[in-house]
């Protein structure tokens, strides 16, 4: 389990996922297959003895800042959008129970006996004793993205490496939906990423992960295999590496 540079393993990580990963290759709510492969690709991690964080979006129940106006604010948008990330994974810690999977639902704010408050000692021992601990509900707080908080729990729970899945295969200079000449890139730093304001994460998760020297790989949420394919160093994934 070597890192994207062959410089390290790999013992902890976090994975940022969205809430496209539970709905397989649809648009809107769960996918028994699309959580059926998430909860497996999981499973081959674990069985590499690596320890595993994961953050999740809602983006296939809700999406907070693309659906306030002047019906319902920014603040009740996202905090429905927080609120969607619990359904995800609720879901995703039932389906990884029933292939023998141990996890614990963690989340700054209560969402019933589902879901325990969060403490970073606790859940330490948690991850190291093989369970995966899936965090649910953002930050609890509006106005910052499930990304900025992916790299806050990454730092607080010391993971050697932040793996944050989209919809393409790493960072372009532009979107390649709309510009099939735009450059990937295989390394890039996080100084560019701020100077030109690319698009794969906010600015503010940018900027936290390069004050704290957070390794970061951004690759393709699909095929759902890829995150262990990386791990494994398959030269035949195409990612961006980031530190």
């Amino acid at each position: 389990m070597m890192s994207s540079q062959g410089k390290k393993p790999f013992k902890r990580i976090l994975l940022k996922i969205s809430g496209e990963a539970l709905c397989g290759q649809g648009s809107h709510g769960f996918d028994k297959q699309g959580l059926s492969d998430l909860a497996y690709s999981l499973k081959r991690l674990h069985d590499l003895n690596l320890e595993i964080c994961l953050v999740v979006g809602g983006g296939n129940f809700f999406r907070g800042a693309q659906n306030c106006d002047e019906l319902i604010s920014r603040v009740g948008a996202d905090t429905i959008g927080m609120m969607a990330t619990v359904m995800n994974g609720v879901a995703l810690q039932d389906a990884l129970k029933s292939i023998g999977l141990p996890s614990v639902l963690v989340s700054n704010k209560s969402y019933g006996d589902a879901v325990q408050g969060f403490n970073a000692h606790q859940h330490e021992e948690d991850v190291s004793s093989g369970k995966i601990v899936i965090f649910v509900g953002g930050l609890g707080i509006p106005f910052l993205t499930t990304d900025t908080c992916g790299v806050i729990r990454a730092l607080e729970m010391t993971c050697d490496c932040l793996f944050k899945a989209t919809k393409y295969p790493g960072i372009y200079d532009a979107d390649p939906a709309q510009n099939p000449e735009a450059k990937h890139f295989a390394a890039l730093s996080y100084d560019d990423a701020i100077k030109y304001q690319l698009k794969a994460m906010d600015q503010t998760a940018f900027v936290l992960a390069k004050e704290n020297n957070l390794e970061l790989i951004v690759f393709s949420l699909f095929p759902i295999e890829n995150i262990v394919k990386i791990i494994q160093d398959d030269p035949t994934v195409q990612y961006t590496h980031m530190n």
